[in-house]
């Protein structure tokens, strides 16, 4: 599945990608964006030094399986933001985002 995204941030930022193939339930087939508690992130950092293969029953394939299921205790996070309707403010806007302008002149 190809499901195309952008990410802007006006600050400091820590973001970690993580591909999860659909047949492994829950929201698999979703592109979201989460707040991540320090127990998720302990986890996320864990996945990324194991090996691609394992067992469902082992040790790591525990741990991915407690990965998915944190994963889905964490709620969604209003990041998501709709560009205005109106061209002017639209125009602001997208100046913005592209840093042709400063945000102070718009003031």
């Amino acid at each position: 599945m190809n499901v195309q995204h952008e990410v802007y941030r006006r600050g400091p930022v820590s973001l970690r990608t993580l591909y999860l193939r659909t047949d492994m339930g829950g929201r698999g087939s979703e592109c979201r964006v989460f707040e991540v508690s320090e127990f998720l992130r302990a986890l996320i950092l864990e996945t990324g030094r194991l090996d691609a293969a394992y067992q469902d029953g082992g040790r790591k394939g525990r741990i991915i399986t407690l990965l998915l299921e944190e994963i889905e205790r964490m709620p969604a996070t209003p990041y998501e933001v709709s560009m205005p309707p109106d061209p002017r403010l639209l125009r602001v806007c997208e100046a913005i985002l592209h840093k042709s302008v400063r945000p102070t002149r718009y003031r």
